[in-house]
């Protein structure tokens, strides 16, 4: 992340004061001791891994480079801000700005643009300065107090989650097709994309097709046998997955009743030989007469400071699905603070 977030802070016009990370990566970063002109930064980003953000902090304040008048930032999604206590201690504000953006490796600067950015802060200042860096970023701030690793965990389903579900239907289609990989991806990829392109403009529960919503439940069960054969874990990941659609169906008003019913009848059949523990009961919970069913789920190193800153160190429950029933194994922001200077990038 830091190695797209400096340069986009150039790009908007945050003049960095230093930059720094344990390995050298000259002539962007420096490494060995901490710069002291972090302290001259406003805002001091830590871009590091979330297990070294903690002894990152704890470093750059026992070293006093952090303190009153800074804001000192990370940038994980999964972390709450408590992570950041040393700042705090030494009296600076702490805060959080997460990208909501895949950023792989090799990222061009301009990876951030049109992307939300969750933001959270020790105190209204902290936030309003956070939420006007995510704009001049060009992303679009958004408070994310509350369960961040449940935040976090969504953000996971959203992008690598969708990743890891498209690479398995691809492995099952060139299974199934004789086709490579490539190929594979090639005929699945147009058909991804123009379903997630209908999020833009519509609810899931308008928009989602398949045998669940038609009401189909032999191609269902059909399904479930070819997948198991091919693999369970394959298998399973379809159950789970027409089990939301059951809610879907119902939200929507397209699928009758007594289709419902039978699908979460297939669907608590399989689960029987698909998730540990099987079915919960005598039978799966049913859709409402009105042709609602609901599913009830019980089951991302361095440092940089700019006139904003920044651095970087080195250094299971299973599920419960509502149709079906699987037993689980046991104010408005202050004025912003005036930016800062400074930018620093630990060793990996």
């Amino acid at each position: 992340m830091g190695s797209v977030l400096l340069p986009a802070l150039r790009t908007a016009g945050v003049r960095i004061v230093a930059t720094w990370n344990r390995t050298p990566k000259p002539p962007l970063w420096r490494s060995g001791p901490f710069p002291r002109a972090i302290r001259e930064a406003e805002v001091v980003f830590l871009a590091v891994s979330d297990a070294a953000v903690s002894d990152l902090c704890r470093d750059l304040a026992a070293t006093k480079v952090v303190g009153a008048g800074q804001l000192v930032v990370h940038l994980a999604g999964a972390l709450d801000l408590d992570v950041l206590g040393f700042a705090l201690h030494n009296g600076a504000r702490i805060g959080s700005l997460h990208p909501l953006r895949a950023i792989p490796a090799g990222s061009r600067a301009d990876a951030l643009i049109g992307a939300t950015a969750g933001v959270a802060g020790s105190d209204d200042d902290a936030l309003g300065s956070l939420s006007l860096l995510a704009e001049a970023l060009q992303m679009h701030p958004l408070r994310t107090a509350g369960d961040r690793a449940l935040y976090h965990a969504s953000a996971v389903l959203a992008a690598g989650g969708q990743i890891a579900l498209f690479a398995e239907a691809t492995r099952a289609f060139s299974h199934a097709t004789g086709a490579t990989l490539a190929e594979s991806r090639a005929a699945l990829l147009p058909l991804t994309k123009g379903a997630l392109a209908q999020l833009e403009a519509h609810q899931p529960s308008e928009i989602i097709t398949g045998p669940v919503v038609r009401g189909d439940v032999g191609t269902v069960r059909a399904h479930l046998a070819a997948l198991e054969r091919f693999g369970v874990d394959l298998s399973a990941l379809y159950w789970l997955l027409s089990s939301a659609a059951v809610r879907l169906a119902g939200d929507g008003g397209r699928t009758s009743p007594e289709a419902l019913v039978a699908i979460v009848e297939a669907l608590k059949d399989a689960g029987a030989s698909l998730i540990p523990g099987g079915p919960r009961g005598s039978s799966a919970q049913r859709p409402a007469a009105q042709g609602h069913a609901h599913a009830d789920p019980h089951d991302h190193g361095h440092a940089h400071s700019h006139d904003h800153a920044h651095a970087r160190p080195s250094a299971k429950g299973k599920p419960k699905l509502v149709s079906v029933q699987a037993a689980p194994a046991k104010g408005k922001p202050a004025k912003p603070a005036r930016p800062a200077k400074a930018k620093a990038k630990p060793r990996r």
